[in-house]
This record gives structure tokens, C-alpha cells and sequence, in this order.
């Protein structure tokens, strides 16, 4: 603040020496106006020196909301993954009425079981049963001895045989283990590529058929469902049979990170509500990449005009070692897709035709499998 002489308040003159400096001595007004002046800046660099001090404060204030808030976040998205992981162990132990079977075993044993326990393994004559089964007074009659089907249905269920068994009953279990083309091992043998439907993330507008390999459509609106395995280095593709009525059927086929994703997004509208996700909208020839964020991106003029027809052979094809997906139609590849695509999401499909059905094509069986069913048949010999 630039210097100046309470004379020029009031517009007095006061003589000045040959230096320059007043000569006069000040008025007891002006001493007490420039005490008044004195104070009043103490009291302002006071006033300043506290908003400093609870500025200060508040942002210490804020430093710990932030923090706080922060925190709790983590906790909600940890109680959130919780939740959506004690809702899917809810799926699986309530079942939708369709997926129960109840089965009359020789007229003498009455039961019911969930249809993916027969499915499990689905080149077995077991699951061909539960696919077209036959009913006798609402039930699934069964013409084989109660006894050793109880303890076949027992070691599907758990994986493993009884130890009390006699060795009498070991035998009449692995005769009806044979009987229905069942390998006696702890596991099913996992399959070189994922070939049925999750019920689990399965949209309710859809409905799971032939032991979840086919979905067809229940409602006309749009529904998402996905498959039971991932694409990885030993699951590297997946095929598609798709059956329509009309010739221009609509639907996006691709691959989605599960552990981003929601079931209660499987009939969701949005891009955002599939983050981490690759699609190719087959009728559009457009493709659509969603990041984790859930923004998409999308690039149209990919795959070929082929003649339209009301059934078409689709695929998925993964390269784990270039990190690039393709896609396949009636067998001919449509070219690199999308590229550093990471191991692990799985093959979805979403439908929106009116009417129609996708079955899962199953793998085209090689020699190492036929040696390794025939290794497994001997065990039950």
C-alpha cells in the first residue's frame, strides 16, 4: 500500500522541507485516525490469518470425506460381488420348474432330479433320456432296478461312490453305469469345446431345450444367453446351427467378460450393461466392442452378404497365442475381428428374431477321444 499523509484526506497543504518531508506536526485527529487505520490492518491480516487457519481445516475435512468415501465404495462393490455371487448359488438350488424331472424308477422308487444331473454327461444314452422322454402318469417311467439307479443318481450328484457299498452293489452300479454310457470317474471328462447353454445366464425371455444345447425363443422380446465354458487355449472355438422362419433373422453374436456382467442385464437394451464385451451383429455386418467402462465403439462392412436362408452355421473363433477373435459363417471364416482379446469371456448370443431356436454344434469327435471313451469303458468293465 502506497505511503501517504493524512493532510491529503482533506486536502491541506502542508510545507515541506528541501528534502521533501513533512515539516508540520500531525493533528491529535490525524494521530487518532492513523491509530484507527493501524488497528483496522492488524484486525483484517488477523480476520485473514484465521479463514487460512479454517480453510485449512476444511480441507482436511474434505481429505477425510474423500478417504471415507473411498472406503465405502470398496465395501459396496465387495458386498455387491457377495450378493451377485449368493444369487447365482440361489439359481442353482432353486430351480425353474422345467429343469426338475420326476422319474418313476421300476414302479417301487419315485423321485425327481434337476435336468443337468441326467445331462451331465450329454453323449451319454442318460441325457438322450431326459431330452425325449417318455411319461407314464406324469412322471418319467424308468424300467431298471430301483437299487443301483439310486446310487448311479448319487455319484452323478456328488462324483463319487459310496464306500459302504458291498462289492455285490459296486458291481450292479458299474453294470448300470454301463448301461447308460457313463464313464466311472470322480468328473466328466470336460469337453475340447464348450458345447450347452448356461441356465444360469440364460435370459427368462429364452427357453433351454435338449439338455441346455438349444435355446429357443419363449417371448419376442430380445434375450441374451450365455455358454457353460469359456474360450481359452483349450477351448479355442464354438459353433452355432441357427433355424428361423424368416430368412432375415436379426442377432449379435460375440463374447462377454462374466465377471463384469449381471444376469439381470441379459435383457438390458444398453451397451453400458455388457462392459467388456466383443459382438458382431451378423444381419447389420457391424461390430461392436464395449469397454470396461461401458462405452462402445463400432465398425461396420465386416462379413460376407451371403444368400440369406432360414438356417445358417455360425462360429466363434479364439487365437490365444495372436489374441484375436474371427467369426465363421457356413463354415468360412469372415476375417480377423477384434485383436488383443483377453482368454477366458465367454461365447454369447443374442437373439432378436421373432421365432426360431440356436443349438450348440457339438465338436466333431477325433481318435484321441474315441481312445479315451474306450479307456473309460474298460474302467467300468
Amino acid at each position: 500500500m502506497e505511503s501517504f499523509h493524512l493532510s491529503q484526506l482533506f486536502g491541506v497543504e502542508s510545507p515541506r522541507s528541501s528534502e521533501g518531508r513533512w515539516v508540520e506536526e500531525p493533528s491529535a485527529f490525524q494521530v487518532r485516525l492513523q491509530s484507527v487505520l493501524t488497528q483496522l490492518r492488524s484486525a483484517l491480516s488477523s480476520a485473514r490469518r484465521a479463514l487460512k487457519t479454517k480453510l485449512h481445516a476444511l480441507q482436511l475435512l474434505k481429505d477425510d470425506y474423500q478417504t471415507e468415501s473411498k472406503l465405502r465404495w470398496l465395501e459396496f462393490q465387495q458386498e455387491k460381488a457377495q450378493w451377485q455371487e449368493s444369487q447365482q448359488l440361489a439359481a442353482q438350488l432353486f430351480l425353474p420348474e422345467t429343469d426338475v424331472l420326476e422319474l418313476d424308477v421300476g414302479g417301487a422308487l419315485q423321485l425327481a432330479t434337476a435336468r443337468a444331473t441326467l445331462c451331465k454327461f450329454p453323449d451319454s444314452r442318460l441325457a438322450a433320456l431326459a431330452s425325449d422322454p417318455l411319461y407314464h402318469k406324469g412322471r418319467i417311467f424308468v424300467d431298471r432296478d430301483p437299487v443301483p439307479f439310486a446310487e448311479m443318481l448319487h455319484f452323478l450328484r456328488t462324483g463319487k461312490v459310496r464306500e459302504s457299498l458291498n462289492p455285490r452293489l459296486r458291481e450292479d452300479l458299474e453294470r448300470e453305469l454301463a448301461y447308460w454310457e457313463l464313464p466311472l470317474v470322480s468328473e466328466p471328462v470336460s469337453p475340447r469345446l464348450p458345447d450347452t447353454f448356461d441356465p444360469n445366464w440364460c435370459a427368462p425371455t429364452l427357453l433351454l431345450e435338449n439338455c441346455n444345447q438349444t435355446v429357443r425363443k419363449k417371448q419376442t422380446s430380445h434375450g441374451i444367453v450365455l455358454a457353460s465354458l469359456p474360450l481359452s487355449a483349450d477351448h479355442t472355438s464354438v459353433k452355432f446351427q441357427v433355424e428361423t422362419s424368416n430368412p432375415q433373422f436379426k442377432l449379435f453374436l460375440g463374447l462377454v467378460d462374466r465377471t463384469e456382467y449381471s444376469p439381470a442385464n441379459l435383457t438390458s437394451l444398453q451397451w453400458r450393461d455388457a462392459p467388456s464385451s466383443y459382438y458382431w451383429d451378423v444381419q447389420g455386418h457391424e461390430l461392436v466392442k464395449i469397454d470396461s467402462s461401458g462405452a462402445f465403439t463400432t465398425h461396420g462392412q465386416y462379413g460376407c452378404s451371403c444368400e440369406a436362408d432360414t438356417k445358417a452355421a455360425l462360429g466363434i473363433i479364439f487365437d490365444p497365442r495372436l489374441r484375436t477373435v474371427s467369426f465363421t459363417k457356413e463354415g468360412i471364416s469372415q476375417g480377423t475381428a477384434f485383436t488383443d482379446v483377453p482368454a477366458g469371456l465367454f461365447p454369447a448370443i443374442d437373439l432378436w428374431f421373432e421365432a426360431g431356436s440356436v443349438s450348440i454344434t457339438p465338436p466333431l469327435r477325433t481318435e484321441t477321444d474315441t481312445t479315451a471313451e474306450s479307456s473309460l469303458s474298460q474302467i467300468t468293465k
